[in-house]
């Protein structure tokens, strides 16, 4: 028999499915019908219990366009079977299924729901009303209430999806902003169906003969019948009694779940909700009748609240836990959360301030800030030309090299000041260049958007022509003499994932239109033409970058007569950046603020650990280290790099030092069973390194993920002594900061908010030195752009923590006494005044829990850390030994004044 080929439901999702089709073979019916009487029944009630060897044995497998019969598998270890019927609805239109499976050729806007508003038959009406309108027939069954439709187009079943899935917000808005037609609904209704949850209850023949059918009651007829022979006529009636009464409350049960089940969801299935129509007008339906993509309007009607309101005062409770314990602990964290203001820090989670006070690792991205823009070097011809310190002269006034520093940029004008990504606009500026956008009233004289414009200085503007076709006849344009302007017609933004960004240009006077590009050296090297990259490319790259320089390369190309200016609004952004120019190497001089050093070394003095990620290079990112004091003049950095499997092989790990590239370790594969590093975990981990113990790895983010992947048990090895992360996306940031929080770390993370806000947020602490709105991710931002903040943080920290601590003993120790005293006044029949309550705790006990959160923060960090725990041996035993003292003292004092001569004990009836 052929086998029709295999096909899949949900591919690549969980719930992946295999599905089989059949249909009923006439001859398979007899054989199964001879052998049913046959058995007497048997046959059938082990089909009944195997429903896969039901279908295989009744029918034959065909393909699922005539299948009537679906067998669907799970694609998980499990292998589950289901078996489901096709049924069949009539659907007027010539192409019903259109709107609901778009050509895959063309990318959706929209899901299935939405698409539906745009399809032609939609704006005439896909159900008239006339009855000579063609109907197809349409296929499709429902698994766990999921309905899959039958797809001519794709000679498959896919399943029917509403707007959860497949589109963006912003289609979302698009698509769904108009009104549904009445035709377009009825539509929709005919293919989702009701709005509510039918949960339908079976009757009772079809649950009796469910109960009844099972193999173990199957089993017991049997074995009634077996007994009846042998005479145990009392021992069978007993046992079918007790089924019978067992199968019957079984059933009253199943029955009642069901009942219960169908009223709970009836009760509120059916409500009316108002639904927006055309011409801002509000109709009043049932909420069965909402289809997808009606939009509803939500009634103000959630902030009533309850009138009755139970108050209990259980008085001794409250003594016991006084409710003024959270307002005084949290003073602390108030008074610290004021004096980092005083110092430019400011913290939208205050609560993250006690947690600072531990920290004992600190990671640093980008803990040298650019200042300006030093050199560029062009090439030609393969080889790197001299180093060029003025890249505003006349020698590259006009070449493509000043071109990609003055347009691959994403910077905008506002209020006549060039914002932007600082590095951009430290390269822009270099160039001395003139950057001008249209105004508003400028675009709205053209249909289309204007571009923004650079040029050289000393130069006016001409007139720019507005987004049109590539073909214009440009030699109408009035092009002054020596008139030089570039548009910048489209970008490609940063990616920290693909290290790069591209912009497309056109020069004015020039037909075709040019690609810039910038971004990480190798990763644009790669993207080249091979005959326009330098020979002594990575040794120039090398060579810079160990002088701690930061190096980005740029490129050009010049885009075919075919790519105009309409087409290029919508090409992918692979199609640009590649088979590119290689111009040559733009390196910015990286000078540490005056604060990095002195701050580091503090750090490093309280035992704090000083960990650099960054997306530079590697040897950059080395040199930085060293020259900060990260890594000390005699510490040897070993370069960590790690290679993904490739060709059956599995991965390995090349160890390097920075200082000798020639020098390399034997490689390590995961298939290595020893494999030794002498780290002292303790002295790592609790003191700054020594002299002697001066090791530093450094891996770059493609090391990192392979490591984490496929070295899990050497990872934390590496931690403990790494200390540069180089070319680390923002992703694989936030991994770290969770790696290092597992090997019991306590991590701070402080950048600049842009690249690392997942690693900010994930951080223990994480303190942003930026004012952009990326840096509302980050607990904490800093005024001061410098790392100044972090020692302050810290301080700050130590000091809420230890205040929180005094608050918690301080409070604990007066409620046990006041609690005590109370239950000795209890014992003499007397209790506490209103007048003494208020003494007690508004004029001793808040006055002191308030005032001693008032002492600022120790001027030095020194290694000994606050405790960390309030559940900690010397915290209870502290707590303990004090709250008994003090209650020997209260007891004794107040059975000495009972033992007094001229104490009184009090009754009621005394006067």
């Amino acid at each position: 028999m052929e086998r029709t080929e295999k096909k899949y439901l949900n591919a690549e999702r969980e719930d992946e499915m295999e599905v089989v089709g059949y249909q009923p073979c006439w001859w398979k019916l007899g054989l199964v019908g001879v052998g049913t009487v046959c058995s007497g029944g048997l046959l059938l009630l082990v089909l009944y219990w195997m429903p896969e060897w039901s279908v295989k044995w009744m029918c034959r497998e065909v393909s699922l366009r005539d299948a009537t019969v679906l067998l669907l598998w799970t694609t998980d270890e499990f292998r589950t079977c289901f078996r489901v019927r096709v049924q069949f609805m009539e659907a007027p239109g010539y192409d019903p299924l259109g709107a609901l499976f778009p050509s895959r050729d063309k990318e959706p806007v929209c899901s299935a729901a939405s698409v539906m508003i745009e399809h032609p038959e939609c704006e005439k009406g896909l159900l008239p009303e006339t009855p000579d309108v063609e109907r197809v027939q349409i296929r499709y069954f429902v698994h766990q209430n999921i309905k899959y439709m039958w797809s001519p187009r794709g000679q498959a079943f896919h399943r029917l999806t509403a707007l959860e899935e497949g589109i963006p917000c912003s289609a979302l808005h698009a698509c769904q902003s108009a009104t549904l037609p009445t035709t377009s609904k009825d539509y929709r209704k005919l293919f989702y169906g009701e709005n509510q949850i039918d949960v339908k209850v079976p009757s009772i023949p079809r649950l009796l003969i469910k109960e009844v059918l099972n193999p173990f009651y199957i089993f017991q007829v049997f074995s009634v019948i077996l007994w009846t022979f042998d005479d145990y006529y009392l021992y069978a009636s007993t046992i079918v009694f007790m089924s019978v009464v067992s199968i019957c409350t079984s059933l009253y049960t199943v029955r009642k779940q069901y009942v219960l089940l169908h009223d709970m969801v009836a009760a509120h299935n059916v409500v009316r909700v108002r639904v927006y129509r055309s011409n801002n007008t509000t109709e009043e339906v049932f909420s069965t009748d909402l289809v997808p993509g009606d939009v509803i309007v939500i009634p103000i009607n959630g902030m009533e609240v309850a009138q009755r309101i139970v108050i209990e005062a259980l008085d001794i409770i409250t003594i016991t836990v006084p409710p003024a314990l959270p307002a005084a602990m949290t003073a602390g964290i108030v008074y610290a959360q004021h004096r980092l203001k005083r110092k430019g820090i400011y913290s939208i989670s205050p609560q993250r301030i006690n947690v600072c006070g531990q920290l004992n690792l600190v990671c640093f991205d980008k803990v040298s800030a650019l200042r300006e823009g030093d050199s560029g070097a062009e090439q030609v011809g393969g080889r790197f030309l001299s180093l060029e310190r003025d890249v505003s002269g006349q020698s590259l006034s006009r070449s493509h090299f000043i071109a990609a520093m003055a347009t691959c940029h994403s910077l905008t004008n506002i209020e006549g000041k060039i914002s932007g990504d600082p590095l951009d606009c430290k390269m822009f500026e270099a160039t001395g260049w003139v950057l001008e956008e249209p105004t508003a009233e400028e675009t709205a004289l053209h249909d289309q958007i204007m571009p923004t414009v650079v040029h050289p200085p000393q130069q006016t503007t001409s007139a720019t022509p507005s987004c049109g076709d590539a073909d214009m006849e440009l030699q109408e344009l009035m092009v002054k003499e020596n008139c030089y302007e570039i548009g910048i017609i489209s970008q490609f933004p940063f990616s920290s994932a693909l290290q790069r960004m591209s912009v497309i240009t056109r020069t004015l006077g020039e037909r075709r239109l040019a690609a810039y590009m910038k971004g990480a050296p190798e990763t644009v090297a790669s993207l080249c033409k091979k005959e326009t990259v330098p020979e002594n490319f990575s040794e120039v790259l090398e060579k810079y970058t160990q002088q701690g320089l930061r190096v980005i390369a740029v490129a050009h190309r010049k885009l075919e007569a075919k790519l105009t200016w309409h087409k290029v609004q919508n090409v992918n952004r692979a199609v640009i950046e590649g088979n590119m120019e290689f111009l040559g190497l733009i390196m910015m001089q990286n000078k540490l603020k005056p604060r990095s050093i002195p701050i580091l070394s503090e750090l490093r003095k309280a035992c704090i650990r000083a960990v650099m990620v960054t997306g530079d290079n590697m040897l950059t990112a080395v040199s930085v280290a060293r020259e900060c004091g990260m890594i000390p003049p005699n510490g040897k950095v070993i370069v960590t790099e790690a290679l993904p499997p490739k060709d059956g092989q599995s991965a390995t790990i090349h160890w390097q030092y920075a200082e000798d590239p020639s020098v390399w370790k034997k490689p390590v594969t995961n298939e290595t069973k020893d494999f030794h590093i002498n780290i002292e975990n303790d002295r790592l981990k609790e003191g700054p390194q020594s002299a002697e113990i001066s090791y530093h790895f450094a891996m770059s983010g493609k090391s990192f993920s392979v490591i984490a992947e496929h070295f899990p048990d050497l990872l934390p090895k590496l931690l403990l002594c790494g200390t540069v992360y180089a070319r680390m996306a923002p992703d694989q940031k936030t991994q770290l900061v969770e790696v290092l929080q597992k090997v019991d770390y306590y991590v701070g993370m402080c950048g600049d908010g842009a690249n690392d806000c997942g690693a900010l947020k994930r951080a223990h602490a994480g303190i942003s030195l930026s004012e952009l709105e990326a840096s509302v991710a980050s607990p904490f931002t800093s005024k001061t752009p410098d790392i100044s903040c972090v020692p302050d943080l810290i301080r700050e920290g130590r000091a809420a923590l230890v205040t929180s601590f005094c608050v918690f003993k301080f409070m604990a120790l007066y409620s046990i006494i006041q609690y005590l005293s109370v239950l000795l006044l209890y014992s003499v029949l007397s209790n506490l005044g209103d007048v003494q309550y208020l003494f007690i705790d508004l004029a001793i006990i808040m006055s002191i829990a308030f005032t001693m959160s008032l002492n600022s923060s120790w001027k030095e960090l020194v290694p000994r850390r606050p405790p960390s725990s309030l559940i900690s041996v010397p915290m209870l035993l502290s707590v303990s030994m004090q709250i008994l003292l003090s209650l020997a003292f209260q007891v004794t004092a107040f059975l000495l004044v009972k033992e007094q001569p001229w104490y009184e004990t009090w009754t009621p009836s005394s006067k």
